[in-house]
This record gives C-alpha cells, sequence and structure tokens, in this order.
C-alpha cells in the first residue's frame, strides 16, 4: 500500500483561474470579436434545435392517420363488468349510442357553454395553446401541481378519435402534429361539430343529440341556457357528474356543531375548507344551523361564470339559469345494470387508471370480486330490514359491506336501500361516504391498561362526557368497556394511548380514511366523532380478523383488453403487518366474548364471530341530541362486514329517540352473516405466540396481593409484553363492629365483630380530575358490598362508639324461671319461657333457643318466650332450651335449663331431675339461678295457657 507522503507536499497558493485573468482575455479580443462569437454559438444551438424539433416532427409524423378521412376512424368496442363467477353486470355499449347532427342544428347555448368551460381560447388559438403547454409541462415536471393536459377542444377530438390515452410526450406531440393539420383543414364550427357530437355525456349516450334525449328528452337544437350548462359540464367527468349518480347536488361532507360554526363564522363556501365540501353537478343552499345557509357551487356554476366572463350571457341570464337548475328534472332512467352502487364503484377506479376513454370504448372485459350470492341475499336483507326500521325508528336507509379479510377481496356493497329512490338519495353509495362511527370506533382507541373508572369526569375546562344510559358503573375491565361499549373509558383510553395522533395513525395504517386528519377532534374521537367510510371500516375490522395482517381492499381480479390480453390480474399478496398479532387478537377476544357483548343480535348463528356496534348523535335545532348514524361491524377468520344505517338527507325527519346501531344495524348485519355461513363450519380465531393468560384482580388489573378476596379475582388474556407485573395493595383487613362497621376493639361484643375485607379504590392513571371522580364514586357508594364480607371504600379509622368498657361491664343478666331445670314436658305442647332479666343499659330483646335453634325473640316487658315442643318422640327424651338478654350496645347473657321430654309426660307438672343441668354465659347469674352445678329443683307450676299469634314474630 501506497503511503502519502506528507513531508513531500507542497501547496501552491496561486490559483489557476481568477476573474482578473478571465477579463484580461476578453479585453484581449475586444468585445466585438466576443459578441460575434456568441452570436454564432447561439444561432447553432438554435439552428441544432430547429433541426432536431423537425426529424422528431417528422419521425413521429410516421404513420399518422389521415384527419381527412372521417369515416375511417377507429371503433368504440364495449366494456363489460363481471362479477367473480362470470355474471354480466354492466355493459358500456361497443356500438357508440349516437345521433349525429350538423352545426346548425345544435343550440347555440351549449356551443357556448362548452367553449366557457373547456377552451375559452377556441375561436383564436391555431390548434393548441402554448401557453397551456408551458404550463402543463413546468407542472407536471416539476410536481407543482395536479397533473395538468393543456388541450384544447382540437386536441380532445384528436386524442379520442384518432389516438389512445397514453400519457407519454410522444403521444402529446402525435396529438399536437394532428390538431395542426385538423385546424389547417376544416374551419371552426366542422371542428366544433365533430367535437360535440364525438364526445360521452355518460350512460351510455355518445354526442350533444343523444345527451340531450337521455337527459332531458329534447333535441340539442332546444337545449335552454340550464340544460346546455349541465351537458357541457359531464365531460369533465362522466361517472362523477352522473345527473342519476350521488353527485347531482354539492353537499357537505361533515356536519358542523353550534361551537364550530361560532368560533369560524362560516358564511360561504369560500369558509370551508377542501375536504369539507364535496362540488356536485349542480350548486345546491344548505342549511347550518336555524339561523345560517350557505350555497355551495356545482359544477354548473362554474360553467355559467365562464360564459358570462366571456360575455356571452347577461348576469340576469345567469341567475336566472341558476335558479332553474334547483327545480330541473331530469328523463326517468333506468339503465340495464345490476348491483348499480358497485358497478360504479368499480367504474370510477378504472376512469382513474385507465382514463375515462379507453372505459368508454376500450373493449375491458374487467372480472370483479362480488359474490353474486351474498349480493342478492344482502340487497333482500336490506330491503325487509329497512322497512321494518321505518316504520319502528324512521331509519329508511341501510348499506352494507363485506370483505374477505384475507384477500382484501369487496365481496359484497349495497350502497342504499334502493338506488333508483330519488326520496331518500338512493344513488348516495353510503358505503362510500364519509359518516360518523360512533362506539364502532372504539376498538382503534384501546391500546394498553386493564381497570378504567366509568365515573363521572371533568374533561377539559367544563364538560362531562355521559355514557348512554346516564349510569357510571366505577371501575370496569377493558373488556367489560369495550364489551358493553362505555363512553368515559373509552375517553380515558384515549389519553392512555397519547391522544390524537398516535389513535388516528393506527387507524389510517389499518386502513381508515379521515374526512379531516388535521381538525383537532379532543377525546371526542374515542366515541366515534371523526367522520370515516363504512368500506374503510371493515376493512380496518379485517385487521382484527387477520391477526394484524392488512390487505388492502380489492374489487378487480382481472382486466383484459379487446385483443385479450391481460392489462392486470390480482395475485395472493402477503399484506402489511400494522397491528401486532397480539393486540390483534385481544381485541378479537373482547368483541367475541358473549359474557360482555350487548345482545343476540351481534351474535352469528353457530359461529364465533367478534362485533360492535356504533351510534353517532347530533343535535337538533330544538337543542335535543337524537341518533344520526347507526353502525354495526363485525367479522369471523374469513369475513368481514360492516352495516350502516340512517337517513341521507335531513328532511327526512328525525331518527327516534330509541334507534341505536345495537336495534337497526346489528339485525342486518346478524342475518346477512347468518346467510353467508350458513354452509360454512365454524372457525375459531387463531391465539397467536405470545398471549397470556393471567389471574388479576377485579379491582385494578394488578397481580392479586395477599387480602385479594378469590371472588375478586378472575383469569385474563394479556400479550406478552403487557402482563401485569404490580401487586394488588386495593384490598384491606380490618376488624369492624359490624352494626356501624367501624373498628372494632376488645370491648366490642363478639356477635358483633367480624374480621371485614375493604376495597380502597384508585384511578388508573394519576390525573387530578380523574382521581376526583373515581373518589365521588367511591363515596357515593360508600360501605356498599364489592363481594362476599368486601366493603366498598378504605377501612374505617375510627373506633366503634359502641364498644367501651363502661358499656361492656354493664352486661344483662338473665334467669329461666320456667320450665325448671330437669323438668319434664309433653311432647308436642307449646309452652311459655318465663325469665327474670335485670339490665343496667337498656334491654333491647331476649331471644329464644331450643337446642340451640333460634325460635323467637321478644322486645317488651315481662319478655316471655313460647316454644314449641316437636311432636311423636318416643321414650323420655333430653333438651335444652335457652334465653339470652341482648342490651342495645350488644352485650349479651345467656342461661340455659336442660329439660326432658316424652309422650307420657302428665303436661301439667314439670318433674325435676338432678345433674347438672343448666348453665348461665352471663358473668353475673342472677340469685338463686339454677345456674348451680349439682343442684336439684322441683316444679308443681301450672302450664301457662298459649296467648294468640304475635304476627310480628316468627312462626313456632
Amino acid at each position: 500500500m501506497k503511503h502519502f507522503n506528507f513531508n513531500n507536499f507542497s501547496f501552491n497558493p496561486k490559483p489557476r483561474f481568477s476573474l482578473q485573468n478571465s477579463v484580461d482575455t476578453l479585453k484581449k479580443m475586444g468585445w466585438k470579436k466576443i459578441l460575434i462569437w456568441s452570436a454564432l454559438i447561439v444561432s447553432g444551438l438554435i439552428a441544432a434545435a430547429v433541426a432536431t424539433f423537425i426529424i422528431l416532427i417528422a419521425v413521429v409524423s410516421i404513420g399518422l392517420p389521415d384527419v381527412k378521412d372521417l369515416d375511417k376512424l377507429s371503433i368504440a368496442q364495449s366494456t363489460t363488468i363481471y362479477d367473480r363467477e362470470g355474471n354480466v353486470l354492466y355493459v358500456k355499449h361497443g356500438g357508440e349510442n349516437r345521433q349525429y347532427v350538423e352545426f346548425s342544428q345544435i343550440s347555440t347555448n351549449i356551443i357556448d357553454a362548452t367553449v366557457a368551460i373547456e377552451d375559452d381560447q377556441f375561436w383564436t388559438h391555431p390548434g393548441f395553446d402554448a401557453l397551456g403547454i408551458i404550463r402543463s409541462v413546468v407542472n407536471n415536471t416539476l410536481h407543482l401541481s395536479s397533473t395538468q393536459g393543456g388541450s384544447t377542444i382540437t386536441q380532445q377530438y384528436i386524442k379520442n378519435t384518432f389516438l389512445s390515452s397514453e400519457k407519454s410526450y410522444i403521444r402529446k406531440l402525435k396529438e399536437l402534429i394532428l390538431a395542426i393539420r385538423l385546424e389547417q383543414t376544416y374551419d371552426k364550427k366542422k371542428i366544433l361539430e365533430l367535437y360535440l357530437n364525438k364526445i360521452p355525456y355518460g350512460n351510455n349516450s355518445y354526442g350533444v343529440e343523444k345527451g340531450a334525449e337521455v337527459y332531458f328528452g329534447k333535441h340539442a337544437k332546444d337545449l335552454d341556457l340550464a340544460e346546455s350548462s349541465i351537458l357541457a359540464s359531464l365531460p369533465k367527468s362522466q361517472s362523477y357528474y352522473n345527473p342519476y349518480g350521488p353527485h347531482e347536488y354539492s353537499s357537505l361532507t361533515r356536519q358542523f356543531t353550534s361551537e364550530e360554526l361560532a368560533q369560524r363564522n362560516i358564511l360561504a363556501e369560500k369558509d370551508l375548507n377542501d375536504n369539507e365540501f364535496l362540488r356536485g353537478l349542480i350548486g345546491k343552499n344548505i342549511k347550518l344551523d336555524d339561523n345560517r345557509t350557505i350555497y355551495i357551487q356545482g359544477r354548473t356554476d362554474l360553467v355559467l361564470k365562464a360564459m358570462e366572463k366571456m360575455g356571452k350571457i347577461s348576469e340576469e341570464q345567469k341567475k336566472d339559469a341558476l335558479l332553474k337548475l334547483q327545480t330541473i328534472k331530469f328523463t326517468a332512467y333506468h339503465e340495464q345494470i345490476k348491483h348499480p352502487h358497485f358497478v360504479f364503484y368499480v367504474l370510477s377506479q378504472l376512469e382513474e387508471k385507465y382514463g375515462k376513454e379507453v372505459i368508454e370504448q376500450g373493449g375491458l372485459n374487467v372480472y370483479t370480486t362480488l359474490d353474486p350470492n351474498m349480493q342478492d341475499s344482502a340487497e333482500q336483507i336490506i330491503a325487509d330490514e329497512a322497512k321494518k326500521n321505518e316504520e319502528k325508528y324512521n331509519v329508511k336507509n341501510a348499506g352494507l359491506v363485506a370483505i374477505d379479510p384475507t384477500t382484501g377481496e369487496i365481496l359484497t356493497m349495497v350502497g342504499s336501500r334502493d338506488y333508483w329512490d330519488p326520496k331518500i338519495d338512493g344513488q348516495v353509495n353510503v358505503a362510500d361516504s364519509f359518516r360518523q362511527p360512533g362506539s364502532s370506533f372504539k376498538p382503534f382507541v384501546y391500546a394498553q391498561a386493564s381497570v378504567i373508572f366509568d365515573t363521572e369526569t371533568k374533561m377539559g375546562l367544563s364538560a362531562y362526557p355521559k355514557d348512554f344510559d346516564g349510569i357510571f358503573r366505577g371501575p370496569m375491565s377493558i373488556r367489560e368497556a369495550l364489551g358493553q361499549s362505555r363512553n368515559i373509558p373509552a375517553i380515558k383510553a384515549y389519553f392512555l394511548a397519547g391522544e390524537q395522533k398516535p389513535i388516528i395513525d393506527l387507524a389510517q395504517k389499518m386502513g381508515v380514511n379521515f374526512l379531516d386528519t388535521t381538525r383537532d377532534y379532543g377525546y371526542t374521537l374515542a366515541i366515534g366523532s371523526a367522520e370515516v367510510k363504512l368500506i374503510d371500516m371493515v376493512s380496518a375490522f379485517g385487521v382484527f380478523a387477520n391477526g394484524g395482517i392488512r390487505q388492502k381492499p380489492i374489487t378487480i381480479l382481472k382486466v383484459t383488453n379487446a385483443k385479450g390480453d391481460v392489462l392486470e390480474e390480482a395475485t395472493p399478496q402477503p399484506g402489511e403487518e400494522v397491528l401486532d398479532p397480539q393486540i390483534a387478537y385481544l381485541i378479537t377476544s373482547i368483541l367475541s366474548d358473549l359474557s360482555v357483548r350487548l345482545g343476540p343480535n351481534m351474535t352469528v348463528d353457530g359461529h364465533t364471530n367478534a362485533a360492535k356496534t356504533g351510534t353517532s348523535n347530533r343535535k337538533t335545532p330544538d337543542n335535543k341530541y337524537l341518533p344520526h348514524d347507526l353502525w354495526a361491524v363485525g367479522y369471523t377468520p374469513h369475513l368481514a362486514a360492516g352495516v350502516w344505517t340512517g337517513n341521507n338527507r335531513d328532511d327526512e325527519g328525525d331518527l327516534s329517540i330509541y334507534a341505536d346501531g345495537y336495534t337497526t344495524s346489528a339485525p342486518i348485519f346478524k342475518k346477512f352473516m347468518n346467510a353467508a355461513l350458513k354452509d360454512k363450519p365454524n372457525e375459531e380465531f387463531p391465539i397467536p405466540d405470545g398471549i397470556k393468560q393471567v389471574m388479576i384482580s377485579k379491582a385494578n388489573g394488578k397481580l392479586p396481593g395477599p387480602n385479594t378476596p378469590a371472588d375478586q379475582q378472575k383469569l385474563e388474556l394479556f400479550a406478552s409484553f403487557s402482563v401485569p407485573t404490580e401487586i394488588d395493595d386495593s384490598y384491606l383487613e380490618a376488624d369492624v363492629d359490624t352494626r356501624n362497621n367501624k373498628l372494632a376493639n376488645e370491648y366490642c361484643p363478639a356477635d358483633f365483630t367480624a374480621k371485614k375485607t375493604f376495597l380502597n379504590l384508585h384511578d388508573i392513571a394519576p390525573y387530578p380530575e380523574w382521581e376526583k371522580g373515581a373518589q365521588a364514586w367511591v363515596q357515593s357508594h360508600m360501605g356498599e358490598t364489592a363481594g362476599p364480607n368486601t366493603i366498598l371504600g378504605p377501612p374505617p379509622t375510627v373506633t366503634s362508639e359502641l364498644c367501651t368498657p363502661e358499656n361492656m361491664g354493664k352486661k344483662p343478666a338473665i334467669e329461666i324461671t320456667y320450665p325448671s331445670a330437669g323438668g319434664t314436658l309433653q311432647s308436642g305442647v307449646n309452652f311459655i319461657v318465663k325469665v327474670n332479666v335485670t339490665a343496667s343499659n337498656k334491654l333491647e330483646k331476649v331471644e329464644y333457643y331450643y337446642d340451640g335453634l333460634y325460635k323467637y325473640n321478644s322486645s317488651t316487658a315481662p319478655y316471655d318466650g313460647v316454644i314449641r315442643l316437636p311432636k311423636g318422640e318416643i321414650g323420655t327424651n333430653r333438651h335444652t332450651v335457652t334465653a339470652k338478654a341482648v342490651d342495645i350496645y350488644g352485650y349479651s347473657s345467656e342461661f340455659t335449663v336442660e329439660i326432658k321430654t316424652g309422650s307420657s309426660a302428665s303436661g301439667t307438672s314439670t318433674t325435676a331431675d338432678s345433674g347438672p343441668e343448666t348453665s348461665n354465659s352471663g358473668s353475673n347469674p342472677p340469685s338463686g339461678s339454677a345456674g348451680t352445678s349439682g343442684s336439684q329443683a322441683t316444679s308443681t307450676t301450672p302450664v301457662p295457657a298459649i296467648p294468640p299469634p304475635d304476627p310480628n314474630q316468627p312462626t313456632i
């Protein structure tokens, strides 16, 4: 290896080039020579460029068609859409539905409207717009804005007639050459006549004459200004601006709260963000609240403005046309099409990929993912159930999407109850529309934590969110909170998950497209305030079903051209892991848990399935909050489906207060899934590696502590990286006086002393308002049982005031005076037990026991008791009779005598027997009592009469 020798290195500070040297050289040459040489060089470059361009023009011109030969135009061929089994859904006619008319038979209105919106320099340019081309090249090269074509009407005709829609500079150059030739061959009127008879206007109408017939039932020469503005709008995109489609009128993509309206001061379209409205074919006045309406322009507004700017119409004419557009009626039209929402959804994708000209004329064969049996079943179920929903809840519309989560294939798409019903805006594809998902969004929020308090909690400066039933249920596991769709736990999970950004990021990775990701939703994001699409929700739920693997939704299995060449074909894809498989399974475990699920409407018969409902509300003008968007989304391992129900239009009336996702959408989900899976075997969701089953405390999700009762423990599933490690310290034991749950001491009566467990709860996170809400809930439930022998709240700190040495020293004394010890009574008789009681404190009661079993109690003097002797005894039997005196502080004394019973006893007297047959549990037995061991007693007292039964005493 050769080393560099720094010792031999020398640096020459004198530069080889300097500005002064250059100036000196130029001075020596002379300025005239410099200018001459510069001119020669520039001229040479220009000449070379011109020569190159001429050669390029010559090469590109080889084989170009003759624009004079209009009889040899390319023949358009139909594009056919199929379902997955090869059944035809829709055909774009191969023979174009066209009727040619001359320029003189075309209304001036449509001529002026077309020129104004498509090419306002048409009457003066030589076939191309030089500035437009330069602007297009710069924009497309530098990506300064969306792709621009810079095409004139002449160029558009050339492209549609002689060339393909290939996007390349060579094709553009060919288009330019032919446009110039066409302008040299025909006058402007003829070129415009050719153009207006060539272009498609949608719904298989080609040329202005057929467009006028299809939409208005008249000839092109009779089109008025309003009608012309409509036809001139359609070439921009016949699918999007289709008068029979979902974008007939401009619309908002979201609803605004009264707070947003006050804050943003929305007074006109210019005050809206681009993603907050859709520009439709016709402009529309949209009511924001009782006092505010804004007008959103349609494509026709832009046409009429362009005509006014060109001087073709007056402002008054424009206003009259806009007024007529609000009441314009289109000719009734039912195209031969099956499952139109799905077909138009596919066509829009094809148009975006291949261009509208190829779709209209290219002869494509498109094989889609649609399952005809599932689709037919879904449409019938929605028709039946939507009718019931309308009768019960005024819920008139419904949509359904089903996807195979393992492939992403869209198997079913029902965009409305009836595509052809304008009363419900049936053309609007609710599957592809932004709606608020309500609680169905919650699964994306729950990422961590195990127990969250469902308690009234202050969020922000003044907000106190509520649960759907208005009840707060205290500590709940994630399983319970998500399964029962509680709002407060979901909001708390929102904060624990890092708030808006990470939640939206995750949902987007899983396939949810939001109407507006820049909007600050705050904690309401957790309960579904962000507008999303049904198709995206189903796809994202499919990630849970597929173990965290995302498969992008697809509608096309294969596309071939007219020659049979395969242009594209779907192949199995591995997908992308966007969610940890363990987290995906934990969410699935909760959503498929029947013990926490809301009810049977979400359960697929004979199949293990996960499901979640959602209901969004909106504020009515009279300040009521009523249901608006009603959802049910669920899945099995190989089928995910989602249902939306609701109303598209405000004039359809408010939904019933009893409408929600469970009552209106879940029954459709259940019936569809039952039908789709009726012949399929049940599939369990596979458990990924790492899932752990751990015994935890119900109170806080921690590992059970030494005082955690067995009944307050449960098995729960955890991801390997989130197994709890903390020990539960919320259960505390204490000896208490059971009469008031205060601390017991050595002076408390044994009968009223017990060891009890107290549950001392805290919120999961140390946020002051959360803990405040948790403790408020605990206080409101203080002393309630939280399980056998478990009391809610912290252990007592105050000793019971009932337990004192003074009270203990004054316990009562009692003596049984009848029957006497050893006396004999006849079996089967009732007898009165008489006692002698002394008490320093007030006596509460005297209880009576026979052979240790409670029989009677008396709370009034002379505190006698009644006992019935058992019948049918044979021979002589020994039994005990006990009297227990209890004072108001719980202190007590007992006295017991042993008697004999037999069938031969006289029943009028008792005879004493010897032996230790009495006892007194009191510390001071009464004087002369039978409590002396070995004493003898004899009694000849008659058996007292039996008093009438006391209805307040137990039956003997």
